[in-house]
């Protein structure tokens, strides 16, 4: 049979009841029905287990559920999800260890790992042949964490961690196995299908699981069930249940008739038996008695039962969900009454007086703890509805009722009497508030309708006179902003009073000019969170408590200007309608509402609430009533009775409530928690900058009330207050390393000392890497070593460039000395060679000669000319090497040239017995430098017939390429060849690899040199090939010329001069300050300087302070021993000032000692040149001091502009 699903049954707090109704209650059992409208996945519960982490898992007709005390985590079968339970139907859930369950299903049992949150099924041997009944696979754990499983019709396996897989155990069971239990000791009950019950004992060898039967437990009776609970062995055989331990029977228990047992467990001396026709009975195995849970619904179908933690009872019912009973003991004394309590009053001898709404005036006795009726309409009662009782100065007792009129008890009488209003005045009733002044002689009423009353009271003995009465009620001259008027209190002095109505906000009453002021008519700003006024009373610091329909409000009437503070459900209070105020000793503030009470610690500005889960009569509580006794008690009226209590002694639940973190999401993608967070630490990517943790505190009671706080050490360490809400979302935090702590409450707001610590490590943008920054110092470290090695080669080129010039003059003097030496030496050798060639070229002249005679002269006449030009060619040379040799380019007959050549050299290779010819081909005329390609093929040839052997061969070829024009000269010769090493070193000067083959032979070494000159001068090319022992051969390429052009010419020497001089850079915008006391020093040093910087003098210390003053110099060059000031001094008075700090100074003395160097370098002197000094010396080192402090202000303002850059990032994150 189903429960009614109305909200109120969903949290049923049944009490302990006596015979008699009301009774109070201090200690009760609650039991809270959990189904699926709070997200269970099916109403009907097989099974409970309560993990290592205090995660209840809840098995079900329909779902695995993971419940952490708030809500559900639920595991199904999906299809499509390889991870996903195998199952719906689950039976069984044991855990192996603190990451692993286990859980048997329908259709095979399943491995669940918490690292992964996935199930791995197991069917053992059922994958194509599915069960055809219920509970199929029945799970056991042994004491060494082995896990046993029996597969009806399949047989008994264990699982072996080895293989990852179930293995059968041998064994000789029967086939019909029902159930079986395994105890701490590895006892094994097995349970057939015909009521056996088989005893055996479980082993392990060798990591090997082995049976071994024992006996067989006879009964009475049938067996029907069996159960295990702390290693008490339960049997059931049909109507009696045996209690046996180490085969010991301890009890026998009888079935209640038409009962039917689903679930046996033993909690301390107790054993907890309940039914599938619904109920749960407790026996105590100490006495024997039993009884009944009378907390549990009566016809709710029960299938399991279960003990967790904090002695909570689980209860899986059929159709119901889960019912969760737990025993609370309230701080809060409980009266429960049949009609809502509106008042109290406090009589002299300290009972209560209640007022209710239904059932007149009831007597608490606080020392019996119990209520009893005492006065009504028989009594004297206007009304049974009782809404407020007020005791004046006299103690005598008065009492307003939704009836016509008041009615009041004398002091130390029990007589209920109406007070005497003369006729003639209006009649009025439903009085909501009592208030008295001026020692008792004015009363005040407020009525629901009837406005505000004045009646002015004369006491005649025991009884009371109304002298005159007034009504102040809209519409009128003089009347509140609304006629229904709930609270009326005294104000700050004795001529005021405040109302609060019910839609017309609060009213401030002047008695004497009888004059109503609204809230926005005290002050235009003020304004209250709602008109609808249920309470006021006084508070300190001249304030005045108002409670609303919506939230409540402390208004300041005196300040100036006044002000209101307001309180609502965003505040923390549960709920925004104000029942009733009251101000305890400590002078905080406890209000009623529609959702318990709320305490407000002043101070701390925290507030606590309260609910019915804590004990209270219920969560609504009545318009007004609240008190406070002589004692400090507290009072507090609702729609189910009234609650009171001593605030001083209100002690809540200690139970330690901890933390777990049981979800992860990072940029709103959800995470596997043991895969992100390793030994304690989140490491978080710098694209990561959303978090949200979810937390889970460990208490199954209130869950919902547990509150989280928590702080991020090293950024916030201030701790955030995150209410009830146990998701923590953390955004943008900087790169660097945190620590999250967090701590909770348990379900009555008690602060665990325990601390839930995770260390949060933001790495950096790659960008702002250590590796990045390794980089960043490398290519700094680059640039400086490479803007160094620039300045350095630029001093060393300019160095370089002035040396060169220099030595470029010598060379170019020496070179006109060996040109003006060779000149000579022609003169000289052109006198006689004109006596050669004048006699005969006169020879040759005569016709008379015969051919004989004629041959030989054209040899003599022949020879001179090439001597002449051999001598021409050495001049040449010398020109070529200093790059003097100019070119004109001419059309060139090829095969005139090559036939003048060949007769040159055919005597000569006749005379060696060498085999030469020179052939041109596809070549007519060329135009290039004549001279300078005579010369190359010349030289090519005579360094050819040098170095053939005789009876060796020479070939000679020229020809075009027609279509570049490039001439190409082949030269090929026999003989030893070249080594690699002699063909790299062939066109050295003066390399000279062997004596010649020719008969007189000699040589220079020059030649082959000069020819690759020329080559490269006519902008060509020469390469070499050779083969040891065989060959040399020449190839020489050049281009055509342009006619009647001249190459480019070079730069004139005194361009080169100009150019080359320039080695120090003019830099007129620096300025040298040059402080000497010897003038000629002085004058020197100006003279050195002043072609290249701006140059000032000084003539001693004190000089060039002034100097410095006036106008800062670039650098200052100044002498040690100086009269007035000396040089160090004033190296001093310079580095002591910020101003002129940065100013580099160098010293120049007489004073050479390393001492007096380390002296002046210590008083920060930048760099001393000891006297005689070279004027270069100076100028490279002012050269060097200006490059220095150059590349430092461009590196030091490019570190600024690097830490702007950064600080502008940091004002925008």
């Amino acid at each position: 049979m189903i429960l009614r699903k109305h909200s109120y049954f969903r949290y049923i707090c049944i009490l302990i009841y006596s015979c008699l109704m009301p009774v109070l209650l201090h200690s009760q059992n609650v039991v809270k029905q959990i189904s699926n409208a709070d997200g269970l996945s099916n109403n009907s519960v097989n099974c409970f287990l309560e993990d290592s982490e205090h995660t209840l898992w809840v098995g079900t007709w329909d779902g695995l559920n993971a419940y952490n005390g708030r809500s559900f985590k639920t595991y199904s079968y999906n299809k499509k999800n390889a991870g996903s339970i195998s199952n719906n139907v689950i039976w069984q859930i044991i855990e192996q260890n603190d990451s692993v369950l286990w859980v048997s299903t329908d259709y095979g049992v399943n491995r669940w790992k918490r690292s992964t949150q996935q199930f791995t099924p197991y069917y053992l041997g059922t994958q194509n042949n599915p069960p055809k009944q219920e509970k199929s696979f029945l799970l056991g754990i042994t004491s060494g964490k082995y896990i046993i499983c029996y597969v009806k019709e399949q047989g008994l396996f264990y699982f072996d961690d080895r293989k990852q897989d179930f293995v059968p155990l041998k064994n000789n069971l029967p086939d019909d196995i029902k159930n079986f239990v395994i105890d701490s000791k590895d006892q094994v009950f097995f349970l057939t299908g015909h009521g056996q019950l088989l005893h055996y004992q479980l082993s392990v060898h060798s990591s090997n699981p082995e049976l071994s039967f024992k006996k067989e437990i006879k009964q009475p009776a049938s067996i029907s069930g069996i159960y295990l609970s702390q290693d008490y062995l339960i049997i059931n055989d049909d109507r009696t249940l045996t209690v046996s331990l180490d085969n010991r029977i301890l009890n026998s228990i009888d079935i209640p008739e038409n009962k039917t047992v689903s679930q046996v467990i033993c909690h301390k001396e107790y054993l907890l038996i309940s039914f599938i026709e619904g109920g749960c009975i407790r026996y105590n195995l100490e006495d024997n008695a039993s009884t009944e849970l009378p907390q549990l619904p009566a016809k709710a179908s029960i299938f399991t039962i279960y003990i967790g933690s904090q002695n909570i009872l689980w209860v899986g019912t059929d159709g119901q969900g889960v019912l969760e009973v737990y025993e609370h003991s309230s701080p809060f004394h409980t009266v429960k009454t049949d009609y809502p309590v509106r008042c109290f009053c406090e009589e002299d001898n300290g009972n209560i007086l209640v007022g209710t709404k239904g059932e007149g005036i009831l007597l608490l006795d606080k020392q019996e703890r119990q209520v009893e009726p005492y006065l009504s309409t028989g009594n004297g009662l206007i009304s049974n509805s009782v809404y407020t009782i007020r005791k004046n100065m006299s103690g005598d007792i008065f009492i307003g009722t939704e009836g016509t009129g008041i009615n009041y008890i004398p002091l130390n009488s029990s007589q209920v009497k109406k007070l005497s209003i003369p006729a003639e005045y209006p009649t009025f009733k439903a009085v909501y508030s009592i208030l008295f002044t001026h020692n008792d002689s004015l009363l005040w009423l407020g009525t629901s309708g009837y406005g505000l009353i004045k009646l002015t009271l004369q006491r005649e003995g025991k009884s009371y006179k109304v002298t005159e009465m007034k009504q102040y009620k809209s519409p009128g001259p003089s009347s509140p902003s609304n006629n229904i008027i709930y609270s009326v209190i005294a104000g700050y002095n004795e001529n005021e009073l405040w109302l609060g109505t019910r839609g017309g906000g609060i009213n401030k009453f002047d008695i004497a000019s009888e004059c109503f002021l609204q809230i926005h008519e005290i002050d235009s700003t003020l304004s209250l969170t709602n008109n609808d006024i249920l309470y006021l009373t006084k508070g300190d610091s001249a304030s005045i408590w108002i409670g609303t329909s919506y939230g409540l409000n402390r208004l300041f009437p005196v300040d100036i200007p006044p002000s209101i503070m307001e309180y609502t459900d965003h505040n923390g209070l549960p709920n925004n309608t104000i029942h009733g105020i009251l101000k305890d000793e400590n002078g905080n503030i406890w209000a009623s509402t529609n959702q318990g009470i709320s305490f407000i610690n002043l101070s701390s500005g925290k507030i606590t609430n309260y609910s019915s889960r804590n004990g209270l009569q219920n969560d609504e509580f009545s318009d007004g009533a609240i008190f406070k006794d002589k004692a400090g008690w507290l009072y507090f009226g609702g729609v189910s009775g009234l609650n009171y209590f001593d605030e001083n002694k209100i002690r809540l639940r200690d139970h330690i409530a901890t933390l777990s973190l049981n979800s992860l999401k990072i940029n709103n993608t959800s995470q596997n928690i043991y895969e992100r967070i390793l030994n304690h630490t989140l490491r978080l990517d710098y694209d990561e900058p959303y978090i949200t943790l979810g937390f889970t505190a460990h208490d199954f009671i209130n869950n919902e009330n547990c509150e989280f706080s928590y702080r991020i050490i090293d950024f916030a360490d201030e701790w955030i207050y995150n209410e009830n809400n146990p998701n923590i979302v953390i955004t943008k935090l900087p790169p660097g390393k945190y620590k999250l702590e967090v701590k909770c409450t348990n379900g009555d707001r008690v602060w665990s000392n325990q601390i839930y610590s995770l260390h949060l490590d933001v790495a950096y943008p790659w960008w702002l890497s250590t590796t990045a920054f390794i980089i960043y110092f490398i290519l700094i470290a680059i640039a400086i070593y490479i803007t160094q090695s620039v300045i350095k080669n630029r001093i060393r080129l300019n160095r370089q460039i002035l040396l060169e010039h220099i030595e470029k003059q010598n060379q170019q003097r020496i070179h006109e000395s060996k040109l003006n030496f060779f000149t000579n030496v022609a003169h000289e050798f052109f006198t006689p060679l004109t006596l050669i060639y004048g006699p005969a070229q006169h020879l040759l002249e005569k016709a008379d000669l015969d051919s004989y005679t004629k041959r030989y002269i054209y040899i003599i006449k022949n020879n001179a000319d090439r001597m002449q030009k051999l001598i021409n060619e050495l001049m040449e040379f010398r020109k070529a090497e200093s790059g003097h040799t100019a070119i004109y380019a001419e059309k060139v007959d090829i095969q005139l040239l090559v036939d003048y050549v060949s007769d040159n050299y055919t005597e000569i290779a006749e005379e060696n017995k060498i085999d030469f010819s020179f052939k041109s081909k596809e070549v007519s005329s060329f135009t290039t430098d004549r001279n300078a390609l005579e010369k190359i093929i010349f030289n090519l040839l005579s360094n050819a017939f040098k170095y053939t052997p005789s009876g060796g061969y020479i070939r000679a070829e020229i020809r075009q390429n027609a279509t570049t024009g490039t001439l190409h000269f082949r030269i090929r010769n026999s003989g030893k060849g070249l080594t690699e090493k002699q063909t790299s070193e062939i066109f050295s000067r003066f390399k000279i690899f062997e004596s010649s083959n020719l008969k007189h032979a000699g040589s220079t070494g020059v030649g082959l040199n000069l020819t690759k000159s020329l080559t490269e001068l006519l902008g060509g090319e020469i390469t070499i090939e050779s083969t040891l022992g065989e060959y040399v051969e020449f190839n020489v390429s050049l281009p055509p010329m342009h006619m009647n052009s001249e190459k480019e010419s070079q730069p004139t020497e005194e361009e080169t001069e100009i150019s080359e001089m320039l080695f120090i850079p003019k830099q007129k915008e620096i300025t040298i300050l040059i402080v000497e006391d010897e003038k000629n020093i002085r004058e020197l040093l100006k003279d050195i300087l002043l072609p290249y910087y701006q140059v000032r003098e000084a003539a001693d210390g004190e000089e060039a302070l002034k100097e410095v003053e006036q106008k800062q110099p670039d650098i200052i060059i100044s002498d040690v021993l100086m009269p007035k000031l000396d040089g160090i001094t004033l190296t001093d008075i310079l580095k002591s000032n910020e101003r002129t700090a940065h100013i580099p100074v160098i010293h120049i003395s007489a004073k050479n000692s390393i001492e007096d160097q380390i002296n002046a370098y210590n008083h920060g002197t930048d760099l001393y040149i000891p006297k005689p000094f070279h004027p270069r010396h100076v100028l490279s080192a002012v050269e060097n001091m200006i490059n220095k402090y150059s590349l430092m202000k461009e590196y030091f303002k490019s570190g600024r502009s690097y830490c702007k850059g950064w600080d502008h990032h940091a004002q925008r994150g």
